[in-house]
């Protein structure tokens, strides 16, 4: 189990068994629906799904450029590990850069994952970007 401090990745993240608004608003790219949340209750930048992703991940995977910026710009972690089992493969290696790899259409799959690598994101698995995080 990938635990921290005596909670798992999903407890951190403050993962519900029931969906959130944001984590739709962010998956459809509704910017001033995602503004409108986050100024109601700014926490909802970090509040995981039942899968453990967050409003980042939402945007990222969906190529919404526009709400991946704001959410970073609100602190959302660049880095947060999508863990809906805690177990290692998962807990490393589905951060939002790499749900933004999977973006079909080349264009916005680079500006996404340009943007997340950027504002520090590490493609688990890329040797130089690990380097960089890593001072190896």
């Amino acid at each position: 189990m990938a635990v921290l401090l005596g909670k798992t990745l999903i407890e951190q993240r403050g993962a519900s068994a029931e969906p959130h608004e944001i984590h739709e608003a962010s998956g459809e790219g509704d910017l001033a629906r995602v503004c409108g949340l986050l100024e109601q209750d700014g926490s909802l930048v970090h509040r995981g799904d039942p899968e453990g992703l967050t409003p980042l991940h939402h945007a990222a995977r969906k190529g919404h450029f526009a709400v991946a910026a704001y959410l970073l710009d609100l602190g959302a972690d660049v880095d947060a590990a999508y863990a809906k089992d805690d177990t290692f493969y998962t807990s490393t290696g589905h951060r939002p850069v790499n749900l933004a790899m999977g973006i079909r259409a080349p264009a916005i799959r680079w500006a996404m994952t340009g943007l997340l690598l950027g504002r520090g994101g590490c493609a688990v698995g890329h040797a130089a970007c690990m380097g960089r995080k890593t001072g190896t």
